[in-house]
């Protein structure tokens, strides 16, 4: 996937690690037709934390996140990385914040119930 030594000769921080990664495998899916739908995106939103949008139902997008969990396991990494995710299925009726204040919900109850998992908002509630 990515070398150690690109890494270390590019420094980048941990986070940009991560985001380099997930696009490698999205792009790399896309290329084997595994995820032939893959109209979405990704974007560091700050610090740590990433937001995407995935075209695809709750159940798909779950399970396309677990996909991508599951490689950044097999990632090599100097340093221990987890990804955690909140999904929420956009409500067009409700403002950006709403429906980000439902996919943070959702993220920090995956966080505290064990890193690198996947939490569907209406799962929670």
């Amino acid at each position: 996937m990515i070398s150690k030594t690109f890494l270390r000769k590019h420094a980048y921080s941990i986070a940009n690690i991560i985001i380099i990664i997930l696009i490698l495998i999205v792009y790399v899916s896309v290329q084997m037709g595994e995820m032939a739908f893959f109209k979405e995106m990704a974007a560091r939103w700050g610090g740590d934390e990433f937001i995407g949008v995935i075209r695809a139902s709750e159940d798909e997008s779950k399970e396309i996140v677990e996909v991508l969990i599951g490689e950044l396991k097999k990632a090599e990494t100097q340093r221990t990385v987890t990804l955690s995710c909140g999904l929420v299925k956009v409500n067009p009726q409700l403002s950006f914040e709403k429906n980000m204040e439902k996919a943070d919900e959702a993220l920090y109850f995956s966080k505290s119930n064990g890193k690198g998992i996947v939490t569907v908002y209406k799962d929670i509630k």
